[in-house]
């Protein structure tokens, strides 16, 4: 079998920004902050999103998550773990209270 490494469609996206802020979302196994960090640099959005995956109680196959949210100055706010409404709400405030 061959594979073929799909586009980078977040950075692309970056790299026509027009006035509108770019928010990324990451999920990582290991080295959570350490990667998010990498993506952000490497991707050029202006907040990342990262979630740990490696926790069976949260993330994709549970209602509740926890997240670290990064901005393009490497400032990093982490919003416990609470239901993904709550979560939406409290990233969409967090970017909202930086523009």
């Amino acid at each position: 079998m061959e594979l073929t490494q799909n586009p980078d469609i977040l950075k692309s996206i970056c790299e026509l920004k027009p006035k509108a802020k770019i928010v990324g979302f990451c999920a990582e196994s290991e080295n959570l902050l350490e990667n998010a960090k990498t993506k952000i640099k490497h991707k050029g959005c202006d907040f990342l999103v990262a979630n740990d995956i490696s926790q069976k109680d949260i993330g994709f196959s549970s209602d509740y998550n926890e997240v670290y949210i990064l901005d393009k100055n490497m400032n990093i706010s982490h919003i416990d773990r609470e239901s993904k409404t709550v979560i939406a709400k409290k990233i969409l405030e967090r970017i909202f209270e930086q523009v």
